[in-house]
């Protein structure tokens, strides 16, 4: 009877699973995205960040080879979503451009009024964008030029159907974005006396668009023809 060889070679072994490798990543990227609202970017450290995360300093390096490609999935983490789901939104049949820019944009822009990580990351970047250049860099690559495309699109749509006299949005898409803009520049001085995001988008809109007659309006007199308001 032959004697089996016994396998003296080295045991694979296996490594983390990929939900354990997400759970790790997104560990990471909140405790980063803790530490950038609370200290800036310039002030955060990997050292720190692993810590607020719980793993090692070298666990953050195998996702993140540098402290930019760690703000940059941050921002993947916060924003990407909703970069997404604008990009794919498109107006409903009958449905106005301006009708459509308050459906899909108000609710978003509700959000600038809660301190949420939105709103805290785009005051991050308005901050430091000028001493920091690449995270302003990254801000505009994954989120502001993606947007502007977007806007761009819907003010051509606009302007096929002969809802807007001015091409002054798709010259300047991010024009749309600029009460949005104003009130957080305004509310980060100012917090006494903040203003509405979503009211001055809504204004701007009606503004850019128009607002349509109100379906209310009547003749004075229906009963004896009347005239128009």
């Amino acid at each position: 009877m032959g004697v089996v060889a016994e396998d003296t070679g080295p045991r694979r072994t296996r490594g983390p699973s990929p939900q354990k490798t997400a759970q790790t990543r997104n560990a990471v990227t909140r405790a980063a995205l803790e530490l950038f609202l609370a200290n800036g970017y310039r002030n955060t450290r990997i050292n720190d960040v692993a810590t607020r995360a719980g793993v090692a300093k070298g666990t953050v390096y195998l996702y993140f080879p540098d402290k930019q490609a760690l703000f940059a999935g941050v921002i993947g983490e916060v924003l990407d979503h909703r970069v997404t789901a604008l990009a794919a939104a498109e107006p409903a049949d009958g449905e106005s451009v301006r009708d459509f820019l308050k459906r899909t944009l108000l609710p978003q822009l509700t959000a600038l009024e809660s301190n949420s990580p939105w709103l805290g990351l785009l005051r991050l970047v308005m901050t430091e964008g000028r001493e920091a250049p690449e995270i302003a860099r990254l801000h505009r690559e994954r989120v502001l030029d993606p947007l502007a495309a977007q806007i761009q699109r819907w003010a051509q749509i606009a302007a096929d159907r002969g809802e807007v006299d001015s091409d002054a949005l798709q010259r300047i898409p991010l024009l749309l974005l600029s009460p949005a803009i104003l009130a957080t520049l305004w509310n980060g001085l100012y917090p006494e006396n903040p203003i509405n995001a979503a009211n001055a988008f809504e204004g701007f809109v009606d503004l850019a668009f128009g607002v349509p007659p109100d379906p209310t309006d009547g003749d004075d007199d229906p009963q004896a023809g009347g005239t128009r308001r």
